[in-house]
Parts: structure tokens; sequence; C-alpha cells
């Protein structure tokens, strides 16, 4: 059986860090062309330089990007938007969502997924395109939108991460919890933060009598009152259940939150705590 999809790859970056000897950042703390290639060719991403005309429609806040391609992932295309600010890659955000439909029927033919991240000065935008292909290779390919992700948030977002966990007598659960918080300054001269986070329970069913569990539903919540919670799940085959990422730019937890989980199968339902265990960068 083939398979057609189009996938839009929309990643929004920025990177601010102290200057190098070999112009990979600004004497402003943004980083440029230079630290966006290594980070890529380090993680096994070849972008090399593309002198192909790059359509006005793609222009964003008055920048026209420059074009690379990813020789090693099917020759993509992949657009870099190097901006002056913070504010001036958020501009240039909010002009590319009243034109998204425009950058994608430029990109794909087919329906589009778009992709997006956000992070500092810099805008990365590229087009993953797959028609004809076997299920194995879409898979594959989704895996490698992921991996592109991957190195936006750890490697040029300088992304962190956390994990809370605890147990009762039946369960276990643990919460992931990724973030990135990069401070800027305002063309005003205030303080502000560039920031994001990202929360994933995942659970598991302690005894040996998983086929007799049936339908679980969840519920944590964390110190500001924020909850999340999801009904009709089952265990897989080695009893877990993985939980939806979830985020937002608003108040995260930290090293000394604590967590509530509420588990609820059949006619019992174990409550606990969940406190921090570890974290770092990824």
């Amino acid at each position: 059986m083939r398979y057609k999809l189009s996938i839009i790859i929309m990643v929004l970056v920025v990177f601010m860090s102290g200057c190098s000897a070999d112009q990979e950042v600004t004497s402003d703390g943004f980083l440029t062309l230079n630290k966006i290639t290594a980070t890529f060719s380090e993680s096994g991403i070849m972008l090399k330089k593309s002198e192909q005309p790059v359509p006005d429609i793609l222009t964003l806040n008055g920048i026209k990007p420059k074009l690379f391609k990813m020789t090693n992932i099917n020759n993509n295309d992949t657009f870099v938007y190097i901006f002056d600010s913070y504010s001036e890659r958020q501009k240039a955000g909010d002009e590319y969502e009243k034109k998204r439909e425009e950058f994608e029927k430029l990109f794909a033919k087919e329906p589009a997924m778009p992709y997006k991240c956000e992070a500092k000065n810099v805008i990365i935008s590229g087009a993953y395109s797959i028609e004809e292909y076997s299920k194995e290779d879409i898979i594959s390919s989704v895996h490698q939108i992921k991996n592109i992700g991957d190195i936006v948030f750890e490697k040029l977002n300088d992304g962190k991460y956390m994990t809370f966990k605890g147990e009762g007598i039946d369960w276990e659960a643990t919460i992931e919890l990724k973030y990135y918080e990069n401070e800027y300054i305002h063309e005003n001269g205030s303080i502000d933060y560039d920031q994001y986070h990202w929360e994933r329970p995942i659970l598991k069913y302690k005894k040996s009598d998983i086929e007799n569990v049936g339908e679980i539903s969840y519920k944590f919540t964390d110190e500001m009152g924020s909850s999340q919670s999801s009904s009709g799940k089952s265990l897989d085959q080695d009893g877990y259940i993985y939980g939806s990422h979830t985020g937002g730019n608003g108040s995260r937890s930290d090293e000394n939150s604590v967590y509530t989980m509420t588990i609820r199968w059949k006619e019992k339902e174990e409550t606990f705590e969940l406190k921090a265990e570890h974290q770092g960068k990824n």
C-alpha cells in the first residue's frame, strides 16, 4: 500500500550567547549563520548554501531568507532568517501566521502540517514533502522532523529538563518537564524572557494483572492550581500509559514544586504526590 503525505516544517529559532572568534555570535549576543549551520552539522544534518532565487512571498518583516539544502535529508530546502532583535522576530512570526496558507501552497501541493518552534532572533523554515513513499518511509521522515525540533530546542534554545516522580500502592508516575528561558533586553531597555515549556505524564501500573485493569482516567495538578486530565486510557503490554505533551509560555513548575496525581480504574482510586528528582540540560 502506498501513501502520500506533505509536511511543512516551520521552526522559529532565536539565539543569544557570548562572543566567539569565529563569528558565531554578534557583539550583542545574537547567533549567526555560522552557528546555525555548525550546530546542525554537529547533529548530523548538513546545510549547504544554495544560489537558487528565493520567492518574494517568503519575505518576513522585510527580511528575505538565505536558502540552504539539507544535503543528507532528501535535499530539502531550508530557509534561514536573521533579525536584529527578539521583537523583530516576533513580528515576523505574526506575519507568517497571516501568510500561512500562501506558504503551504508554495511548499507543497498536498495538505500540509505546520511545525513551529520559537527562540531568540532567528527563524528557520523548511519544506519537507513526501510523495509515493511507503508507510515506513513516512514514519522515518516524521522522526527526522522531530529530530530537527529537538536540535532547535536543546542546542539552539539551550533547553533544559526536569523530572517529577511519585508512587502509591498500585501506581507510580513521572512528569517530564522540558523548558527554555532566554533573557533579552527590549529596545526600551527593559528586561524580558523568551520562554516556553512542555510537560508529559507517564504512568506505570505496579502489579502483574495488567489485563484486568480496564479503562483508566487520571488527573494531575500543580501547586498553582493548573491541572490536566485524561480518560478512557488503556495500559500498553508493559503496563505503561504515555500521556500527551502540553505546553505554554506562562508560569512553570520548578525544583520545589509538588504535583498531585489522582488515578481511577474500575472502582478504585489512588492519589499521591510527585516531587522533583532530576534536572539539567538535555
